[in-house]
């Protein structure tokens, strides 16, 4: 099964391609509510899905079967004679020979490296699924004898849920202007009040004293 990524880095868009994928594992979960839920209720306020996951086991090579469509450096591949000698004999054989030095394994690798927290989305297409919005948390690659100078990778990849905002226009608001605290005001004295003192003062007779 032949796996990509692409993703875009500084306005042009990068395809990498894996040779083979013997191993593709999807995940999808969510977490239950521990509390008690009311009858009758919508159970799917209580269900929270969680990000969704997968993980990709492959292998890159510099000597692959089908001529990949990325990371070969402009190079081209063509069928050639060659001289294998079997004995005492020389035999010819046509193998597929490339126009130049492919290493397909080192340049897969530094891109894989570098996506690693890099915050890049990703499109993954297999032959079942085509997932947007994922991004690269887990790189690892094994290496033993028995791989010689292929690539094998494992890779782990966490789907971002991405929501859009919208921005609504916010009438104004009168200026309301706090009225300023001056303290007590001294009662005005009335005018029946203020007459009986201005007689008084005067030694006229007091009315309604």
């Amino acid at each position: 099964m032949s796996t990509t990524l692409q993703w875009t880095a500084e306005g042009a868009t990068v395809v990498l391609e894996i040779d083979v994928t013997p191993t593709e594992g999807y995940e999808s979960s969510a977490e239950v509510t521990k509390h008690p839920v009311d009858q009758g209720g919508a159970i799917s306020d209580h269900v929270r899905a969680n990000p969704d996951t997968l993980s990709i086991e492959g292998v890159i090579s510099n000597t692959p079967v089908r001529i990949p469509a990325s990371q070969t450096r402009g190079l081209t591949r063509a069928a050639a004679n060659v001289d294998v000698r079997v004995g005492r004999e020389a035999v010819q054989v046509q193998l597929q020979q490339w126009s130049g030095t492919l290493d397909r394994v080192r340049d897969c690798d530094a891109l894989f490296a570098g996506l690693v927290g890099s915050g890049t989305l990703l499109t993954l297409t297999t032959s079942l699924r085509t997932v947007q919005n994922l991004v690269l948390v887990r790189y690892r690659v094994d290496r033993t004898a028995d791989t010689g100078n292929a690539l094998p990778v494992t890779l782990d990849l966490e789907r971002v849920r991405i929501v859009s905002t919208a921005r609504a226009a916010v009438p104004a608001l009168r200026n309301l202007r706090v009225p300023e605290n001056r303290g007590a005001v001294a009662p005005v004295p009335s005018s029946s009040t203020a007459d009986r003192l201005t007689n008084a003062l005067a030694g006229l007779p007091v009315v309604g004293s």
